[in-house]
């Protein structure tokens, strides 16, 4: 099935294996079950779903690979008899084929590479704080 790979080049034109983080939960509500969500998912089920991805986030990009093979890891757990061993070592052959992935800006906090889960989690945080921030400016000029 090449749906993943047309919706993907849907988001990457170029064809530089490379998006948009941001982008990331309109590539998952385009695929739909079982590869993405549904439409309707609230942000904390997106953010979720992207906890047990753990997709390398790259400086407000994710890499084409780095972000199939979670996703493809959990329809391949449901529906195969591959026991987690042998996925891990296919990730890793998947993972070697596509070397510029080592050339992509690595995101550390606290020594640990940062996710796409928390690039969303950062951003839900500073649009509350911008929004409340407003609503306090908002309601300081009415008085």
């Amino acid at each position: 099935n090449n749906q993943f790979i047309e919706i993907w080049a849907d988001f990457d034109p170029d064809a530089t294996l490379q998006i948009k983080t941001a982008q990331f939960p309109m590539l998952l509500e385009q695929l739909g079950t079982p590869l993405g969500i549904k439409r309707h998912d609230s942000r904390i089920d997106i953010l979720k779903r992207t906890k047990s991805y753990c997709i390398p986030e790259h400086g407000g990009v994710i890499h084409f690979i780095e972000t199939l093979i979670p996703l493809a890891r959990d329809v391949m757990v449901t529906e195969s008899n591959l026991d987690y061993t042998e996925l891990r070592c296919h990730e890793e052959q998947w993972r070697q084929a596509f070397p510029d992935i080592n050339n992509l800006p690595l995101i550390r906090f606290r020594q640990r590479r940062c996710t796409v889960d928390q690039y969303f989690s950062s951003t839900y945080i500073s649009a509350a704080y911008r929004r409340a921030t407003a609503c306090r400016r908002y309601r300081v000029r009415l008085e």
